[in-house]
């Protein structure tokens, strides 16, 4: 397994990730949190183009995978850009000033110092440990481009996985209410 920056070959597979998990969060009682087919192909156009949307990819022959099998109606194998891998989780990654993170209500950030952002993180149906993986290599890469200021991350009051897996298993510190570019509130975490 191994997380590499998404292509635009990629986008079947990443936009049937998504689609799966929209269509958990509305199971699990969060139905307004990527309502309206968030994200928008064209955002996700643009974070490939900067080198900022990634996947993680894992051989199907391999042993060891963290899936238990595919749910009936995914799109075939291979639907990834390079032959012999399969995308099971995709999120974006950037060591950057977020402008929905300058205000921040509640609470206050754990410092003021450059930090990575995680969004839009999603796993494939069936798979058990990579939104963890996939949170600590950001967290890991924050670090090494110097983002002394760690990760920063926020979720819906609803996404009781997501915040679970945030301050429960992580160590996440919840810090307050921050607003998407809607209006929206969500609850802001940060890991130093």
């Amino acid at each position: 397994m191994r997380i590499r920056p998404a292509t635009p070959q990629d986008l079947p597979r990443i936009n049937w990730i998504y689609a799966q998990a929209r269509d958990f969060m509305v199971r699990a009682g969060n139905p307004t949190q990527w309502a309206g087919g968030y994200p928008q192909p064209s955002m996700l156009d643009a974070d490939i183009a900067r080198g900022n949307l990634y996947v993680c990819v894992t051989d199907p022959a391999d042993p060891c995978r963290f899936g238990q099998g595919e749910p009936a109606g995914e799109i075939p194998f291979p639907a990834a850009a390079e032959a012999g891998e399969r995308i099971d989780a995709v999120f974006y990654f950037a060591v950057e000033e977020d402008a929905t993170y300058q205000r921040i209500d509640g609470g206050a950030w754990l410092n003021q110092l450059p930090y990575g952002v995680v969004h839009r993180i999603a796993v494939a149906p069936g798979t058990h440990g990579l939104g963890t993986l996939c949170i600590r290599w950001a967290l890991d890469r924050a670090r090494s481009q110097g983002a002394a200021g760690g990760l920063r991350i926020d979720t819906h009051a609803d996404n009781a996985p997501m915040r679970g897996l945030l301050a429960n298993k992580l160590g996440f510190t919840a810090c307050g209410t921050i607003y998407t570019y809607d209006g929206s509130p969500r609850i802001a975490f940060q890991h130093l």
